[in-house]
């Protein structure tokens, strides 16, 4: 799977509002102004930035690039689970 596979599966799965949050990333998501709506529409808009295929985890990942609010940058590493 290429990143631009990845690209894909993540615009389509966040503009379906199909995102499934980590407990670490909702943690970190308290911290942050923004909320998982304004992330999930940020993500309407990600580039894959770094491929991740298998080297971290169970599932291929990468690392997104995406911008809440239009202006503040956000990165996200997502775990992309296409069926094969």
């Amino acid at each position: 799977m290429n990143a631009l596979t990845k690209r894909t599966f993540i615009r389509t799965k966040a503009s379906e509002r199909k995102i499934r949050w980590s407990r670490h990333a909702l943690t970190e998501l308290a911290h942050e102004s923004a909320s998982v709506g304004d992330v999930e529409t940020a993500l309407h808009q990600a580039e894959v930035i770094e491929d991740y295929p298998h080297q971290h985890r169970y599932l291929p990942d990468c690392l997104v690039l995406a911008y809440v609010f239009f202006d503040e940058p956000i990165h996200c590493v997502i775990a992309v689970n296409i069926p094969q």
